[in-house]
């Protein structure tokens, strides 16, 4: 029997790959159900609570792109780029055009991400049959390491789900497939370049001397020289604003722990290959290894930040996942053995990531009580840290204190200048742990701003912009007496969000009615304050 990937035996797609044989029925109706299990998930939990915080960051550019054409954070500043998943971006834009809500179109490509991954794990492992492919694959989708971050919005199953196609079009010398996969993948997210060149260098090594395929990977460098022209020219920037934040930081220990993680799931990957073998030749093994191992060294140099639920690895743990699967395990037993440390770090990780999205806050709500606030206005100067579901449901003119959506700050860093020529009106921010917070049991202290400073602002020298922007405070008020008081706000399991406003633009009697509404509005979900189709809430 012919490996899974053997292209010098088979020229274009296996004998069994095909849709209209039973092999191919059993995958198709495996991806199917995938995808209904997998939307209903991901909808429950647009239901029940709120995505992720950063999610609505990206929702923040797909709705402006659909609705002022712009890709930008807010109405004032121009182009900006802190959305780097820029098809994902673009198409949840396409979905909001036509009345969606950006969380249900979210869920939606996820889900189809889920579907794609499950049929490549099922041409790997070829299961005798569609119950067999359930029972076995299923749950391996469904309690992944990397499913919280698709219920928080993030488009982690889509990129994995189109990673996993690309590599199965690989091993099955779809090399057309293969090219214009890798183009998607490019698109979707920036680090897929390197997941494209470790892809596709095997397949180059090996057919070196086919001009067709030579042809197909220089029409596809056109395509991305394309690509990084015209964002450069329109965003002005040769990298993306979040690219730029994360190339700073203190250490990379934290970078490091996190890659060593996602491989403790696989620690019995080598034994189990040398014990049982797989279906696959060597050649293919190193097809979908090589881009894992070179994902995994670029992230082991790279600051981390927003790395929820591992997604950033999650094609590191695909191609280990398909590897494993690829086993000739004799029983089921073994196959049970080998998966269960995969299934227990997801279900600790989805676990972790489903109590944070169900957990009420008085932040789901405050952005749209301060909307009833006639001194919020549309072009209200507000410098935030927390720049997701603020921003989101607070339209003014933003600045994002660590940089990661406001130009002026991504280039050279924040500065008390920087704040001083934006003159806030509002400054929300997460102190990080690194202010002295009042002792009190309320839902907030107000305080003035000589008592701030005196009693509860502490510096620090982190080069961590998220650390940075705290530190700088203090600085600020020192040289703008006009804002005038501050708010330690209770979030999560202490005084953690802190609010500075000038009193005389925002009066702090309407600020504080706004708090106590959102403290006591008790549980609400996405949905139900959704305007778009189909949540339509209030």
């Amino acid at each position: 029997m012919a490996h899974l990937g053997n292209w010098a035996a088979h020229d274009g797609a296996l004998p069994d790959s095909a849709w209209s044989t039973p092999a191919g029925l059993r995958r198709l109706t495996l991806a199917g159900t995938g995808f209904i299990l997998a939307l209903s998930l991901l909808m429950l939990a647009g239901a029940v609570g709120f995505l992720h915080e950063d999610a609505y960051i990206l929702f923040i550019y797909s709705r402006n792109l659909a609705e002022a054409g712009q890709i930008a954070f807010d109405a004032f500043h121009g182009p900006a780029e802190g959305a780097t998943d820029f098809l994902w971006m673009a198409l949840i834009a396409l979905q909001v055009r036509l009345g969606m809500d950006p969380g249900l179109a979210a869920g939606v490509l996820n889900a189809l991400g889920a579907a794609a991954l499950l049929s490549a794990l099922h041409q790997a492992h070829a299961p005798a049959s569609w119950r067999a492919g359930v029972v076995r694959l299923l749950p391996l989708v469904l309690v992944s390491p990397f499913l919280g971050a698709a219920l928080g919005g993030f488009s982690v199953l889509f990129y994995i789900g189109v990673y996993a196609q690309m590599l199965m079009a690989l091993l099955h010398r779809r090399l057309k497939l293969a090219v214009v996969l890798a183009v998607v993948l490019c698109l979707t997210r920036p680090d897929a370049v390197i997941l494209a060149a470790g892809a596709l260098l095997p397949a180059l090594y090996r057919f070196r001397h086919d001009r067709r395929l030579m042809a197909l990977v220089a029409a596809a460098a056109v395509v991305g020289a394309g690509y990084f022209a015209w964002r450069v020219s329109y965003f002005g920037e040769w990298l993306p604003l979040p690219l730029l934040i994360k190339s700073q930081g203190d250490s990379l220990r934290e970078s490091l722990v996190n890659n060593l993680m996602v491989l403790l799931p696989f620690v019995h990957l080598p034994w189990l290959y040398w014990r049982f073998g797989s279906r696959l030749s060597r050649f293919d093994l190193v097809g979908l290894l090589l881009p894992a191992a070179l994902l995994w060294l670029a992230l082991a140099c790279a600051h981390q930040s927003q790395n929820i639920s591992h997604r950033f690895q999650a094609p590191i743990m695909v191609s280990l996942l398909l590897v494993l699967v690829s086993l000739r395990l004799p029983t089921r037993r073994w196959f049970i053995v080998a998966v269960l440390p995969f299934l227990l770090f997801g279900a600790r990780n989805l676990l972790i990531e489903a109590r944070y999205l169900a957990t009420p806050s008085y932040i789901n709500t405050f952005a749209l009580e301060l909307r009833k606030v006639p001194a919020m206005v549309p072009d209200l100067p507000i410098a935030v840290t927390e720049a997701g579901r603020f921003p989101y449901y607070l339209p003014a003119r933003y600045m994002d204190m660590v940089g990661l959506n406001s130009r002026e700050v991504a280039v050279g860093g924040l500065t008390v200048d920087k704040l001083l020529a934006f003159k806030p009106a509002l400054i929300f921010l997460h102190h990080a742990g690194t202010y002295a917070m009042p002792e009190s049991s309320e839902p907030f202290v107000r305080l003035s701003r000589e008592s701030f400073l005196a009693r509860h602002h502490r510096s620090n020298d982190s080069r961590d912009p998220v650390m940075r922007a705290p530190s700088l405070l203090g600085a600020y008020l020192a040289r703008a007496p006009e804002v005038d008081t501050v708010y330690f706000v209770r979030y999560g399991k202490g005084l953690f969000h802190v609010y500075a406003l000038d009193s005389r633009r925002v009066p702090p009697a309407d600020f504080e009615a706004a708090l106590r509404r959102a403290f006591a509005t008790g549980r609400v979900s996405h949905c139900q304050v959704s305007v778009h189709w189909p949540c339509l809430g209030d």
